[in-house]
């Protein structure tokens, strides 16, 4: 910041500066920082697998769905339920946390991921007690 007078010009401070952004979906318009953008951008460019699981002792399930990834038709969906069905069912076997079963899902699937698409979408396991 500068401060003007009639006699004078001097350095007073410093503001923030840069580009804003302005979400204009839905009822507000708050400003959107870079960390949103370049978590939108990853998004949009590597997607996202959201597993849900449900660690039941008689019956453990799980069901994957897929957004901006090309999974489905190559068989990719169907391992990834596998994998984590067979983490799931390791775990409540073993008597693990949830924290731990969601961990033992999520890792594998992620390597697997990796290497059959060479894509790293962001992967959400939630694991629920059933």
């Amino acid at each position: 910041m500068i401060e003007l007078t009639k006699d004078d010009i001097k350095t007073v401070g410093k503001v923030d500066a840069g580009l804003i952004y302005i979400d204009s979906v839905g009822k507000s318009s708050d400003p959107i920082d870079e960390p949103i953008i370049r978590d939108r951008k990853a998004l949009s460019e590597e997607g996202v697998v959201v597993i849900m699981a449900v660690a039941s002792q008689t019956k453990p399930s799980v069901e994957v769905i897929t957004r901006g990834v090309a999974a489905g038709g190559n068989g990719v969906t169907a391992e990834i339920e596998r994998l984590a069905l067979e983490a799931l069912t390791r775990g409540v076997r073993e008597k693990r946390s949830l924290q731990d079963i969601r961990d033992d899902v999520f890792y594998p699937v992620r390597r697997y991921f990796r290497k059959a698409t060479g894509r790293n979408p962001l992967i959400l396991p939630t694991v629920l007690e059933g």
